[in-house]
């Protein structure tokens, strides 16, 4: 054994450690911050701006369909000039940060058949997004712009029109929807015919924590009317990218681009309604009290290595002297291996012990 090691050892055995009445363990606390909530009575917060064409029927406020207060309502025609690329009616939020874990609540109404505005069926593979989340390409790439990491839609199955939703990904840099799509990067999830939908409201949570990488600890799961209705956990579900993804609602039907030549839509008018919109950021703190030790540990230099075990605010040796009796209480607690990982070697072990001790 090296005379660094036998002297950590010696020290420790000399130190005598008194217990105390706080309770050691780790502990993940998780916090729900809203960031928006839009009930849209006769205003909407500058989080969103109007990506849409400025005629009265564009985007407006709306007391159509509710009970209480106002909504908000898209229009969007075949012959609307061109916004962003595309016939879209949508309000848009910034770019995200990238790995966000987000719950995005909204209630749509989609207009029945006893309406001049119904939400009528077209032809199979004519379909539209009314809500995306928008991967952003990295300019320093001058990479292309592909289809949204996450979309929910409306299409024609079989003689009914279903809602659907696809979901993309991609850990390369750089990318395109043609490589994602060769390499079985999208994933599309029929959640059935739109039904009783129809000339009511419903109501939709999106839970999801970004990702492309499975280390990235991804989520999506889907609820339809309180009802789980799609889960993805695990799974990556958005594209390598330096800006995150910023979510847009709405109507946007692709089919009516100006230059796609071979457009089957049936149709030249979208009407749909929009209340409750809410983003909500989940974070999770972690805290590790180590045993006989009153506070949590810190990371003093904030170099994501968690120095002063005991929580005293110092880098002193008694944090060595609790590291080397704490290491195989740290593993089984399942605490945070990076934090405590000295070496950078994927593990909690003795080496650690030495290297924290050359930090004095």
């Amino acid at each position: 054994m090296s005379n660094m090691r036998k002297s950590i050892l010696s020290a420790v055995t000399i130190l005598f450690l008194i217990s105390s009445a706080y309770a050691a363990g780790v502990t993940i606390t998780t916090t729900h911050t809203e960031i928006v909530n839009e009930t849209f009575d006769g205003s909407f917060s500058d989080y969103w701006y109007r990506a849409m064409n400025d005629f009265d029927y564009s985007g407006t406020f709306s007391t159509n369909y509710t009970e209480s207060g106002q909504c908000f309502r898209f229009e969007n025609h075949a012959d609307d000039p061109m916004i962003e690329g595309g016939k879209r009616s949508e309000l848009e939020g910034p770019a995200e940060p990238q790995f966000e874990e987000r719950i995005y609540n909204f209630s749509i109404f989609l207009p029945g058949a006893n309406s001049t505005e119904e939400w009528q069926m077209d032809n199979p593979d004519a379909d539209e997004i009314i809500v995306q989340w928008h991967n952003n390409p990295d300019e320093d790439l001058n990479e292309a712009w592909t289809m949204p990491s996450l979309a929910l839609t409306t299409n024609t199955v079989d003689g009914v029109q279903h809602y659907i939703i696809f979901n993309l990904w991609d850990d390369d840099a750089n990318t395109t929807t043609e490589k994602m799509d060769s390499e079985g990067k999208i994933s599309y999830f029929d959640l059935g015919p739109i039904g009783a939908d129809k000339g009511n409201w419903s109501n939709w949570s999106f839970y999801v924590k970004w990702g492309w990488l499975p280390e990235h600890n991804p989520r999506l799961e889907v609820y339809h009317n309180g009802v789980l209705v799609l889960e993805r956990n695990g799974y990556p579900n958005t594209t390598n990218d330096g800006p995150g993804v910023n979510q847009q609602f709405g109507c946007y039907k692709w089919e009516w681009r100006d230059d796609n030549e071979g457009c089957d839509s049936i149709l030249n008018r979208r009407v749909i309604y929009f209340d409750n919109v809410t983003v909500t950021e989940v974070t999770h703190t972690t805290e590790v009290i180590l045993p006989n030790c009153e506070n949590p540990a810190t990371d003093p230099d904030g170099d994501g290595l968690f120095e002063d075990l005991n929580g005293n605010g110092l880098k002193d040796f008694d944090d060595v002297v609790i590291f080397q009796n704490n290491i195989e209480w740290l593993r089984t607690n399942n605490a945070p291996v990076p934090w405590f990982d000295y070496n950078e070697n994927g593990l909690i072990d003795f080496d650690d012990v030495v290297q924290r001790y050359q930090m004095q």
